[in-house]
């Protein structure tokens, strides 16, 4: 494995174990949690936030498995179950926590009470056939009624998961619909506006949208991580001269750098702005503090 790969299948997977860490704190604030306190908020926050980490670590594993032929499946198939229980552990926890509570708090159905409901009456329900879909605009209600209740509204399915089960179910001129949207992230990201000049707001204006691109393509599984060239090269081309000095003084390396590493840069010199910004800022409120004070001064001092 060359050494750049090697350097992306290291990072993904410690990505994968800090949504490790993340799931394992989740899950012992949850059977640590004061339920005599009633503030509810903060479970729920962590509810919502499950759904993320599963992607996240999904997002993690399909990107080692297409940088890594030597990944063992029969292990990566074992530990991904085993992060799926813990997860499913995780929520359980959390569910009950909503359950327990909501008689105290409110006299709405508990989430738990929802649920339990919802998965009932789905249950009964007899197995519902999704046509394709072919862009006949007279079968799109029908369609996109059916693929909700299957896929979308399906809490457990990542994201990423319903996208794939869309284009599973997209055939004839539909299916070109995905081509046209890859399309467009890429024609967004040659039109980056150049920043002129660096301050925090321009680069948080030009990283949100590189990333937003990004990870949309990442999403629609185009092999993001094998675009690191064109990638740093497309960003350093956007960025004022003086930035790109500074970016340049940084990665004085043989290799070509990573877009992770641009990444991580640009980050870095947004929060030296803020910083910089603050510090200004705080000089010319004390500036002008001290010449109030001096012209209050000046007013109480007699006139000879």
């Amino acid at each position: 494995m060359e050494a750049t790969t090697a350097k992306k299948v290291k990072l993904a997977k410690k990505r994968q174990n800090q949504v490790k860490h993340e799931l394992s704190t989740t899950t012992l604030f949850g059977t640590q949690y004061d339920t005599t306190s009633g503030n509810l908020n903060e479970v729920r926050i962590r509810l919502e936030a499950l759904n993320t980490l599963s992607e996240k670590y999904e997002m993690a594993q399909i990107e080692i498995e297409e940088l890594d032929d030597s990944v063992d499946d029969d292990q990566q198939c074992d530990e991904y179950i085993d992060f799926k229980n813990k997860l499913y552990h995780a929520k359980a926890v959390l569910m009950q926590l909503l359950g327990a509570n909501s008689n105290n708090t409110s006299s709405s159905p508990s989430f738990s009470e929802l649920t339990k409901y919802k998965t009932e009456n789905t249950m009964r329900l007899p197995p519902v056939e999704i046509p394709k879909f072919d862009c006949d605009w007279q079968c799109w209600t029908s369609f996109i009624d059916s693929f909700n209740i299957v896929f979308h509204n399906h809490e457990s399915l990542a994201p990423v998961q319903k996208f794939h089960y869309l284009k599973g179910y997209l055939v004839g001129q539909a299916s070109d619909v995905i081509r046209v949207i890859i399309q467009s992230h890429i024609k967004s990201l040659l039109d980056t506006p150049k920043v002129l000049i660096a301050s925090a707001t321009n680069l948080e204006k030009l990283q949100h949208h590189i990333m937003s691109n990004v990870n949309a393509l990442r999403a629609l599984r185009q092999p993001i991580e094998s675009w690191d060239a064109w990638l740093v090269t497309l960003i350093c081309s956007r960025l004022n001269g003086a930035t790109v000095g500074e970016w340049q003084l940084q990665s004085n390396k043989k290799e070509l750098p990573l877009f992770c590493e641009v990444e991580a840069f640009l980050l870095n010199r947004i929060a030296a702005y803020q910083v910089e910004e603050m510090n200004v800022a705080s000089t010319i409120k004390k500036k002008a503090a001290g010449r109030v004070y001096n012209h209050k001064l000046q007013e109480k001092r007699p006139s000879l």
